[in-house]
């Protein structure tokens, strides 16, 4: 049964990824796994959202009243 012997963190293009090395010669590379915190980080919070939603809906009438719909 294979072991891992060596394990590293890369980054490579922007992008985080794990390279194992096994005891039989195998290497494995793949992206590492965000935490659940930074995907909380990318929501918006109610204020933000109540802030995008009343500037698209001005910009909204505002193309309307320059059609003058």
């Amino acid at each position: 049964m294979a072991y891992i012997i060596n394990k590293k963190e890369i980054f490579e293009d922007g992008q985080a990824y794990i390279v194992e090395e096994y005891s039989n010669g195998a290497i494995v590379k793949y992206t590492k796994p965000t935490s659940d915190g930074e995907q909380e980080s990318n929501k918006l919070t109610d204020i933000e959202l109540a802030i995008l939603e009343t500037s698209v809906n001005t910009d909204y009438l505002v193309c309307l009243a320059d059609l003058g719909l």
